[in-house]
């Protein structure tokens, strides 16, 4: 009888991960949209941020949300694999962008921006969907690198 030395899955990190993301985008957008509409279309946060009010042309309707829900079908069978932490947070991070981005969709059919980054609001208008989809490739990216060179961060 042998015993399996591999490290275990990491799947529920990323999970929690990913659901948290997904609720406090609702929230945020909840919270911030009502008081974006109040104050017109940009109310300056300092000066690196601003509350907008904006509505993302872009990704609308069934396809969109089918292929939201392939992406996050293709993130939850790579979370079943994963044996790094790192790995996790970051796959956690893509699913709750993508868990985000669909609630947005299927609620009013167009994703909702409600604040800017940079100064004067020079980037574009986004969400915390948007961040965490960012945020989670770009983690990604350095636990890919990290697993190539021989490093792990656990």
């Amino acid at each position: 009888m042998t015993l399996d030395r591999r490290a275990p899955t990491q799947w529920p990190i990323g999970v929690i991960v990913g659901v948290c993301i997904a609720i406090l985008d609702v929230m945020t957008k909840a919270l911030l949209g009502e008081l974006a509409l109040d104050v017109g279309p940009l109310r300056p946060l300092g000066p690196l941020a601003a509350l907008v009010n904006a509505e993302e042309g872009g990704a609308r309707g069934a396809v969109a949300l089918l292929g939201l829900l392939a992406a996050a079908v293709l993130v939850l069978v790579a979370l079943a694999r994963v044996r790094r932490r790192l790995s996790a947070a970051a796959l956690g991070l893509l699913l709750g962008g993508l868990l985000g981005k669909m609630l947005d969709l299927w609620d009013d059919g167009a994703a909702t921006d409600i604040f800017q980054l940079g100064p004067d609001g020079g980037a574009p208008p986004m969400n915390l969907a948007d961040l965490s989809l960012a945020a989670g490739a770009l983690l990604l990216a350095v636990a890919l690198l990290r697993r190539r060179r021989g490093r792990s961060l656990r």
